[in-house]
């Protein structure tokens, strides 16, 4: 539809026309859209389609100037555009008493006399004021909150956190003159930042997405692929029995001692109220986020109170550092017990990190939604899976180092398999992880010139350990590609022998059959692949045997995901 002003419109009000034009067309219906301004439906009229509004190029009454900076103001506050602007652009001067009738229209004044909603800063919506603020010359205008959350806000080798480089290139690849503001906090802190009446925050990054904060009244993007399990860490004294399971933790005796302790805001807070049934009085609510922290507050209700028993739920990498800081207190474990409990993979509780920001800045949401989807995992896809790479890496190293190479990485931080992962996508990311892990001395002093074999089969190992089973095909192409690159082999060389099979993905150094591409399991004496049907009831057995609990028939449901992901099958 042309965008066609009404031809009794003044010239002055052709953006709030036009912001209003864009909303109407957007909305379920007039009515809906006016409930959601705050105005009548007479004034919507006048402005969208009769042009029948007062010219203040000439002069007006006192009362009506102020009714229309009230009336403009409701329509600039929830179409996210700066009030001040609109008003002073339609021809209204702006003097004490405009800006009394401005800041009236969205609301009381607080206690203290500072204004519920500002019409210049805070005041403003989302877009509304990082459009303000890089107007007046700030650097950067948009402010950006981070959970605490390891590893997501420690330094990549770029220098950014992850949290950090996110941020930068999602605002980026809608202005790139805008900067980011960034603070890092509590959920709970952050969370009242972003549901302010004067918000504090255009966005934030770690939060958990729950229903909880859906109806907080924030709105989320996605962070494709990080998806973290939850688990708990177990304090009591001494003479306690250390045999505790999660199925007694997650179903716990309404008349038993044992307390929870959990962060406000957290999926964890949910968990134990609703789905666990606990009675509010045995949660210990905390706003702090720092495992180091939750670990202290432990060690003193264990001293406090030595016949009780309390167990923090939360993520698995906040429950891995609280249980490390207190495995570390002098004297603790002499008269304390702590035990990290883990639930079977099949109950694990997982929840999906996001991008948060307010639910009501629509046309702010629609925009990162945009860049998201076209940008990061669009035309800039390599340098978004460059990120998750260096991510990975990072964690990977610093584990090994201080641990050495166990058979199973103890860390949380691995990317799930998303939509958004092509085999572009996977396949820089394969470089990128492979091409770090190799540059480094973690792993027994790979040299720059060269590796051998005993160290490629170190970082192959590392490297499939931290991916989803369904990119490994891709890094075990990467992987031997570069290592026959460095050793200056001839194209015509590569891949003489698959690394694994290419219908389960076992490793045929291990397993090896009569056939180069299949393992001794899924193949027969002669080498030809076995029938689907005996492949998936193998997988589904290899799933039962590390997936405690799962029952026979999903045990067979995923053998099928799992091999819709190998090259055999897919």
């Amino acid at each position: 539809m042309a965008h066609a002003t009404p031809k009794r419109l003044p010239r002055r009000y052709r953006e709030v026309w036009l912001a209003l034009h864009e909303a109407d067309e957007r909305a379920a219906s007039r009515a809906e859209l006016c409930r959601r301004l705050g105005v009548s439906t007479h004034t919507v009229q006048r402005i969208l389609v009769d042009g029948a509004v007062p010219d203040f190029s000439k002069r007006q009454s006192t009362r009506l100037t102020r009714s229309w900076a009230r009336t403009l103001t409701r329509l600039a506050y929830h179409l996210e555009h700066d009030p001040r602007d609109w008003i002073e652009r339609v021809g209204i001067r702006w003097d004490e008493g405009v800006r009394r009738a401005s800041e009236s229209a969205v609301g009381p004044r607080r206690q203290g006399g500072e204004p519920a909603r500002s019409t210049t800063g805070a005041g403003v919506e989302t877009l509304g004021r990082i459009r303000s603020r890089a107007a007046r010359g700030d650097p950067d205008p948009v402010e950006v909150g981070f959970v605490d959350l390891r590893p997501f806000v420690d330094p990549l080798p770029t220098a950014d956190s992850f949290f950090e480089a996110y941020a930068h290139r999602l605002v980026g690849s809608l202005e790139p003159s805008w900067g980011i503001r960034t603070r890092k906090g509590a959920a709970a802190d952050l969370v009242d930042a972003l549901t302010a009446e004067s918000p504090e925050l255009s966005l934030a990054l770690g939060l958990f997405e729950t229903g909880y904060l859906r109806n907080r009244g924030l709105a989320f993007l996605p962070l494709p692929g990080w998806r973290l399990g939850f688990s708990a860490v177990w304090v009591a004294g001494e003479s306690r029995s250390s045999s505790v399971t999660w199925g007694e933790i997650a179903s716990p005796d309404p008349r038993g001692g044992l307390r929870y302790m959990v962060q406000e805001c957290d999926p964890a807070w949910s968990l134990v109220r609703s789905q666990w049934a606990v009675h509010p009085e045995r949660i210990v609510v905390r706003r702090r986020a720092v495992p180091e922290l939750l670990a202290e507050d432990l060690k003193r209700r264990a001293q406090r109170r030595p016949n009780e028993t309390t167990a923090l739920v939360a993520d698995e990498e906040t429950c891995r550092r609280a249980f490390d800081e207190l495995e570390r207190q002098d004297g603790f474990g002499r008269h304390f017990e702590a035990v990290r409990v883990a639930p079977p993979a099949a109950e694990r509780p997982r929840f999906r990190l996001g991008v948060a920001v307010r639910a009501d800045s629509t046309r702010w949401l629609e925009l990162l939604q945009h860049a998201w989807r076209e940008e990061l995992f669009g035309t800039s896809r390599a340098a978004t899976a460059a990120l998750y790479a260096d991510l990975l890496s990072t964690t990977s190293r610093t584990l090994v180092a201080s641990n050495g190479l166990p058979d199973e990485l103890p860390t949380n931080v691995r990317p799930e398999h998303f939509p958004e992962a092509n085999a572009e996508f996977q396949d820089v990311f394969a470089r990128q992880l492979i091409s770090s892990l190799l540059a480094t001395r973690a792993l027994g002093g790979v040299s720059s010139g060269g590796a051998t074999d005993e160290e490629w089969d170190c970082i192959v190992r590392l490297a499939r350990s931290v991916v989803p089973p369904e990119w490994r095909t891709t890094l075990d192409e990467v992987a031997w590609v570069a290592k026959l690159e460095r050793s200056g082999g001839a194209a015509d060389e590569i891949r003489p022998f698959h690394t694994y099979c290419q219908s389960c993905s076992g490793s045929l150094r291990e397993y090896p059959g009569p056939s180069p591409n299949y393992c001794r399991f899924c193949s027969d004496e002669g080498g030809d692949l076995l029938p689907r049907d005996e492949v998936q009831q193998l997988i589904a057995r290899w799933m039962t045997f590390w997936q405690e609990g799962i029952s026979e028939e999903e045990a067979l449901d995923r053998a099928a995901r799992y091999m819709s992901a190998m090259p055999a099958w897919s």
